[in-house]
Order: C-alpha cells, then structure tokens, then sequence
C-alpha cells in the first residue's frame, strides 16, 4: 500500500469553478494540512472524512459551508451536498473534483 509521500499530488486546475476552490482550500485549512498534502490524500483514495478521522478532527462541512457564505458563495452547496463531498472516498482526485464540481452552482 502507499503512503502520502508515495502519492502523486494532482495538476493544478486553474479553470476549477470558484467555489471548488474554496471547498478545497477550506479542507485544507480546516484539517491543518497544505494543499499538496491534501491531494495527496485524495489521489491515494482517501476521502476528506477518512482524513479528517485520522487528524482528529471534527466539522469539516460546517468548515465548508462557512466558507463558501464568508467569500459570498452562501447559496453554492447545501448541507447535503458538502456531506457528499466530504464523503467520497476510492476513485481518488478525479472522483472528489467530479464530486465537488457536480456540488456547487458554480459554471466552469
């Protein structure tokens, strides 16, 4: 099995919509870890529940949600759908990109 280290982190996405740049950038912060770490996680399968359990910590999509309202994104994902979003895990970065691309109302 690989580690963090072993994972490739993904390409930069510079036409990601807005919002799944903050959903993003919100996980990072709110787990404690860099983007690159995070992506890493993500290309390895994880999803941001698996690694939020593993940092001990708690309230990823209440993190989420806020930030989205805070960059005046409030109406871009429900709760359900941030719970989605922190929940897909196994098909690695592509699968959480579709997730979170597919969350918000953003148009690419």
């Amino acid at each position: 099995m690989s580690t963090l280290a072993d994972a490739t982190f993904p390409t930069a996405e510079p036409n990601w919509p807005p919002s799944a740049a903050i959903v993003y950038a919100a996980a990072a912060l709110h787990l404690g870890l860099s983007a690159r770490r995070l992506g890493r996680a993500l290309a390895e399968g994880l999803s941001l529940a698996d690694v939020e359990e593993r940092r001990g910590r708690s309230g990823l999509e209440g993190a989420v949600l806020h930030a989205l309202e805070r960059m005046g994104r409030r109406g871009a994902m429900t709760a359900a759908a941030a719970n989605r979003v922190v929940d897909v895990r196994g098909d690695g970065w592509n699968a959480w990109r579709g997730a979170v691309e597919r969350a918000t109302d953003d148009e690419a």
